[in-house]
């Protein structure tokens, strides 16, 4: 906690001096955000564990056009629990979206790609109590979708807070149950869903070093192709703090 109360009046005072223009270059950098929120998953409903997690991110600008990156490599894992089954997920992403700006920065349009990457371990007791018996089983997907975003700067007279409003309207995937019982044997289901999320985010560029905080909503929900029972829901808020180095500043 006082790592990020720190961090807050770093960005805070870099505040005070007026903002910078945005300018040609290459930036990289690392975001914390704790997971806020629910995971949904085989009609299970689990909070998500409130520790920060790292998202990696990258930024390059040539004048109206930039193109940016991040992911998050896994996230902790997620535990669930249904009488004798045991379930722990894990979840990656990435995405990448090219941005031009219009209107002195003011207003931004962009088209990208988002990837998850979610893996769930089911560990279940199928035997007794003198002579537990654990079966596990490795269930994997991958779920794909274009992403289109609008940007828009939220004050009149500077463009360090952001408002970022992200549409995922199809996302397609494919889910690989694996069998407790077969190891070398997978059934392969697919999904499909969409997901919005909505971001308000400040931030300070002082020489080459950059400070910001934001917040963001995600909500996240996919479907079973065959059948439309709910395969995955991801709900909930991610307060972040970033940190970034612009190259050649």
């Amino acid at each position: 906690m006082r790592f990020y109360g720190a961090f807050l009046i770093m960005a805070t005072l870099s505040f005070l001096a007026p903002a910078q223009a945005a300018a040609d270059g290459a930036s990289f950098g690392l975001s914390l955000a704790p997971l806020l929120g629910r995971h949904v998953e085989s009609g299970l409903r689990t909070a998500l564990p409130a520790v920060p997690i790292p998202i990696l991110h990258v930024r390059g600008r040539a004048g109206p056009a930039e193109i940016y990156a991040e992911g998050l490599p896994g996230s902790p894992r997620i535990d669930e629990s249904n009488g004798p089954e045991r379930l722990s997920t894990h979840i990656a992403f990435f995405d990448a979206v090219v941005r031009g700006y219009v209107a002195r920065d003011r207003l931004s349009v962009g088209i990208g790609e988002l990837v998850y990457n979610q893996a769930t371990r089911y560990n279940v007791d199928e035997g007794s109590l003198l002579r537990p018996r654990i079966v596990s089983a490795i269930n994997s997907s991958r779920v794909v979708g274009l992403r289109y975003e609008l940007g828009l700067g939220l004050l009149r007279h500077s463009n360090a807070v952001r408002l970022l409003v992200d549409l995922e309207p199809e996302m397609h995937g494919t889910i690989n149950f694996g069998s407790p019982f077969a190891l070398d044997r997978t059934t392969a289901v697919g999904e499909s869903g969409s997901q919005v999320e909505v971001q308000v985010r400040a931030s300070a560029v002082r020489g080459p070093l950059e400070f910001g905080y934001g917040l963001r909503y995600i909500n996240y929900a996919t479907k079973f192709d065959s059948g439309g029972a709910l395969a995955d829901r991801n709900t909930g808020f991610l307060p972040y703090i970033t940190a970034a180095y612009h190259i050649g500043r």
